[in-house]
């Protein structure tokens, strides 16, 4: 019987050094019914005469060169070109096990469940941690049991888009948020949203590399305020749905993130069409918690101080006016 066709989606940006190793692993999986698409997003370190050497060595490797775009940009191209029934995202610097793929192909059609995902083992230099302290399990979720794990304490091992299997089908009108940073955030629940089920394994099938000079390996900027952004679009996302728990952990997390470390970024160096949609998204989060949640109030003042300074004041004032006029309320 013929296998389905799986198609791995590999942006490409100036990452030679890792290239030969993250492809070499797709093209020795013991799950060979496979096309791998190079998305060369605009590198200039030689990366796009490698994704063609690599071409040239494997007829299922096709390489899509583009200009810069970003990462989600070239996720996107790769979604838009490929032609399997399922999809696989592995980040040109990383690198998967020999039987990932038929691991995680396995899984979803012995369950038909729409997403697959596996363990991920962090490498520092040469030494791979083994999976150490990822809390994924062989188990079978509803969207609604995948949800609460988001909210968990290691809530992020479910958020990576890559080490997962998708039917191709679940895509067919999301896209990766063109030119943001913490693209996962942005799509994780969209994507569990559109599952029937969801299968996961304890066995470690991505190998997620650890160095200074990758996107998330930088000093905190503004764009890493994109995460607070993509959790305020979770926050919608289950208003709308009517999933009020999970609207508020959202929210929560909101807080927690811009408190604890988004709290480091200079506001005065934040431009100002982000502080405008901060301040938004933080008076409506405010709003929303304070018809919710007794005594949650100076929590979430917190927040106006930390990201809205400016707004936070004018309400001071506005109050310390009141009081003067009226008398402080006991």
């Amino acid at each position: 019987m013929k296998k389905d066709l799986i198609s791995v989606i590999i942006p490409v940006y100036n990452t030679k050094v890792y290239l030969e190793k993250c492809v070499e692993s797709v093209c020795r999986q013991s799950y060979s019914e496979l096309e791998i698409l190079l998305i060369d997003d605009g590198s200039t370190d030689g990366s796009p005469a490698l994704c063609d050497r690599l071409a040239r060595q494997d007829a299922r490797i096709r390489v899509i060169h583009k200009a810069n775009g970003g990462l989600s940009d070239a996720r996107n191209r790769g979604i838009e070109s490929s032609q399997g029934g399922y999809l696989f995202f592995l980040d040109s610097d990383d690198y998967i096990a020999p039987e990932a793929l038929e691991c995680l192909y396995a899984k979803l059609t012995e369950t038909d469940s729409d997403m697959a995902m596996g363990n991920f083992s962090y490498v520092y230099g040469e030494e791979e941690d083994g999976g150490a302290g990822s809390p994924l399990r062989d188990e079978v979720l509803s969207p609604d049991e995948a949800y609460q794990k988001l909210f968990g304490e290691k809530g992020h091992f479910y958020v990576m888009a890559c080490g997962k299997l998708y039917r191709k089908s679940i895509f067919s009108e999301l896209r990766f948020p063109k030119g943001k940073l913490h693209e996962d955030e942005y799509m994780i629940h969209h994507v569990m949203g559109k599952c029937r089920r969801i299968v996961s394994t304890k066995k470690v099938v991505y190998y997620y590399v650890q160095r200074q000079d990758s996107i998330m390996g930088k000093p905190l900027s503004e764009g890493n305020l994109d995460g607070l952004e993509a959790l305020y679009d979770r926050y919608e996302y289950f208003e709308q749905l009517g999933k009020k728990e999970y609207a508020r952990k959202s929210a929560r997390l909101f807080w927690w993130l811009a408190n604890s470390r988004f709290s480091k970024l200079d506001y005065n160096a934040i431009g100002t069409e982000r502080k405008r949609r901060i301040t938004h998204m933080s008076r409506k989060l405010l709003e929303s918690m304070l018809r919710s949640e007794t005594g949650c109030g100076s929590m979430m003042m917190k927040l106006f101080f930390v990201l809205c300074p400016e707004v936070y004041c004018r309400r001071l004032y506005r109050r310390d006016r009141e009081w003067k006029k009226n008398g402080q309320p006991s």
